[in-house]
């Protein structure tokens, strides 16, 4: 996955750090392009729309987003500029 060069070098120092404790960093995804993240937002969006059909506007958007970032440019959300990944840990062989 592509990321900027700091977030690769604070992964690869705590990769370090864990695989003496028995555990390894997964990355799922780093980065994502911007139609993409459009498209994750509106789907978090309409869920929460669908199981909390009483929010108004402001609060079902302050809501959404606590999991997904909106595709802003003025101020892009961090996926998009590679400055985030997901991931999860894992065990030395890659067992998650």
């Amino acid at each position: 996955p592509f990321m900027r060069k700091g977030l690769y070098d604070r992964l690869v120092e705590a990769d370090a750090t864990l695989a003496a404790k028995g555990f390894r960093l997964t990355v799922l995804e780093g980065w994502r392009a911007p139609v993409i993240q459009r498209r994750m937002f509106l789907a978090v969006e309409r869920r929460f729309r669908t199981r909390y059909p009483d929010l108004d506007d402001d609060a079902l958007r302050e809501v959404v987003e606590r999991f997904s970032a909106p595709m802003d440019l003025e101020v892009p959300p961090p996926h998009t500029t590679g400055g985030a990944v997901d991931l999860t840990l894992a065990t030395p062989d890659g067992e998650r």
